[in-house]
C-alpha cells in the first residue's frame, strides 16, 4: 500500500491543545483506492480516522488523441497523477470538502467520530458521497464569492 498525497493545510482542531488532522490519498500499484482522514492525539498516543473508499474507474481521465505523449528525461510518470482526475480535484477543493464532512467530539477529549451521513456518522464511507459535481460547484461558489462565475444570467 502506498500513501501518495498528504494534505494538512493548517488543519488543526482543538482549543487548549492542538491535534493535527491529515488527509491522505492511498493507492495500490498506481491506482487510487481510498482517502484516509486521521487525527493524532499525542496525549493518548493514538490515531483515529475515517476511510473514504472510491471507485477508480469513475475518476479516470478521458484520453485526448491530440495530446502529445512526451516524457521528461529522468522522471517516471505516476499513474495516479497522469491517468486519474482525482489528484487535481482533491487539491482544488476536494480535501476541503472532505474536511467539512468530518465530525469531532470535543466534550471530554477530542476524537474524530467519523464522516457525516444522512442520520449517522460513518467510519467507512464512499468518496463520491462527499465529492461530486454539485458539492464542487457549491464549494467553488463559496470560495469565489466576488467572481460570480456560476451566477451569470444569459443575455436578453
Amino acid at each position: 500500500m502506498k500513501r501518495y498525497l498528504h494534505w494538512s493545510n493548517s488543519n488543526i482542531v482543538g482549543e487548549d491543545y492542538r491535534f493535527p488532522v491529515t488527509l491522505s490519498l492511498i493507492g495500490v500499484r498506481g491506482h487510487p483506492q481510498a482517502v484516509k482522514a486521521t487525527m493524532y492525539n499525542p496525549e493518548e498516543c493514538m490515531e483515529s480516522g475515517t476511510l473514504f473508499l472510491l471507485q477508480p474507474e469513475n475518476w479516470k481521465k478521458i484520453p485526448d488523441p491530440t495530446e502529445k505523449k512526451r516524457q521528461k528525461r529522468y522522471t517516471i510518470p505516476m499513474a495516479m497523477k497522469t491517468e486519474y482526475q482525482l489528484y487535481e480535484i482533491l487539491l482544488k477543493g476536494g480535501f476541503e470538502l472532505l474536511n467539512k464532512a468530518l465530525v469531532y467530539d470535543e466534550t471530554t477529549k477530542l476524537t474524530l467520530l467519523g464522516a457525516k451521513a444522512l442520520h449517522s456518522l460513518l467510519r467507512l464511507d464512499l468518496l463520491e458521497n462527499h465529492i461530486n459535481t454539485s458539492n464542487l460547484i457549491a464549494f467553488i461558489k463559496e470560495s469565489s464569492q466576488g467572481l460570480e462565475l456560476f451566477d451569470m444570467q444569459p443575455n436578453k
